[in-house]
């Protein structure tokens, strides 16, 4: 939201530390020091003759191969806002959106400008064009879909919003009022980002994967922020699957309802140490860090992600599901998505007359 670029003229004769920008005037205190910073970071660096890139991204969220988020401001605050019940309406409209970026897209950004060669204007917009974004209505509908909740039906005027908020709407649902600051009906300028950066790269601008960034900021929201290690994490099908190296034919966890992946990490790790296989644990669409995916056959998800799984180990696995994941085990043999090499074992399933010799050996 910076307003300042490469024009020195606008910004070298200000005292920041004595007087506000006219541009920043009634702007909020947080801002006007991220932007007065800008202006002296400018200034120091024409005085010394220090070649300077400045980068403006939008707000950043996960990366777009395993959805993990650095921090849970920002757009954490936006998901626990709205799964709170707290903004029971759509802001502003299809006029409106909260422009995102991933956070490795950043970095790719921020890597290939210290190596390019330094240029007169250096003052790039990570914002992409309007048209790519979706607009507010369907960001909520993609939250409230991530997550399984009612989505907001009613869209309210931003400046509506806004007036509300100022007197004692904040007070009232505990939505900050500079929380909205962060959606914008704005057309940034991103023409130089465009010619100075690698159009596959250019073409990332706008953040993928949303759901599954979403589906982690709730989980923490929700546990904290539960550490992994020595498991890695990757996504797979659009959900979240967690490994650990080994040899030989994979073993494959599948959890059980009321509960994700983690809670067979000790499993994992007790079976891995023993067998020297390679563990894979997935949390199933709308468990954990996985986000929901609405389907009229309330299998079909589950089923998707277990087929995808075992694609991906075509010389075979070893299935293990407990409750509902051997359920979906059974599932997935009657409908032949595995095969005779691979073998399952279930754990407490629940019992049906299909299980007969139908369980692969």
């Amino acid at each position: 939201m910076s307003p300042f670029n490469d024009e020195a003229s606008v910004w070298e004769d200000t005292d920041v530390f004595n007087e506000v920008h006219p541009a920043l005037i009634g702007t909020p205190p947080y801002e006007q020091m991220k932007f007065l910073s800008d202006i002296y970071m400018r200034q120091e660096a024409k005085k010394n003759h220090i070649p300077l890139a400045v980068i403006n991204p939008p707000t950043v969220i996960g990366d777009d191969q395993t959805g993990d988020t650095a921090q849970l401001g920002g757009f954490g605050l936006f998901i626990k806002i709205i799964r709170g019940g707290s903004l029971p309406v759509i802001p502003g409209g299809k006029d409106y959106r909260l422009p995102l970026i991933n956070k490795n897209i950043i970095s790719e950004f921020i890597v290939q400008t210290i190596f390019n060669e330094t240029q007169e204007k250096m003052t790039y917009t990570l914002v992409s064009d309007k048209a790519l974004d979706p607009d507010i209505s369907d960001l909520m509908t993609t939250i409230s879909e991530s997550m399984h909740i009612k989505k907001p039906r009613l869209t309210v005027p931003f400046g509506l919003l806004k007036f509300v908020m100022t007197f004692g709407g904040s007070q009232l649902t505990g939505i900050p009022k500079s929380s909205l600051n962060f959606l914008t009906n704005r057309t940034f300028d991103n023409q130089l980002t465009k010619n100075d950066f690698e159009p596959e790269l250019v073409s990332k601008l706008s953040a993928s994967n949303v759901p599954l960034a979403i589906a982690d900021i709730d989980f923490r929201l929700t546990y904290g922020d539960e550490f992994i290690a020595p498991y890695t994490r990757t996504s797979l099908q659009g959900a979240t699957v967690y490994r650990l190296d080994g040899k030989g034919k994979p073993l494959v966890l599948v959890h059980g309802l009321f509960s994700d992946g983690t809670d067979l990490f000790d499993l994992g790790l007790a079976l891995n140490k023993q067998t020297a296989r390679e563990i894979i644990i997935p949390d199933l669409p709308g468990f954990g860090r996985s986000p929901f995916v609405k389907s009229r056959d309330s299998l079909t998800p589950y089923l998707d992600l277990i087929a995808s799984i075992k694609k991906a180990m075509p010389e075979g696995a070893v299935f293990i599901g407990h409750s509902f994941g051997a359920a979906l085990l059974m599932e997935a043999s009657n409908r032949n998505y595995l095969v005779e090499s691979d073998k399952i074992i279930l754990l407490q399933p629940p019992l049906k007359k299909t299980l007969k010799s139908r369980i692969l050996g």
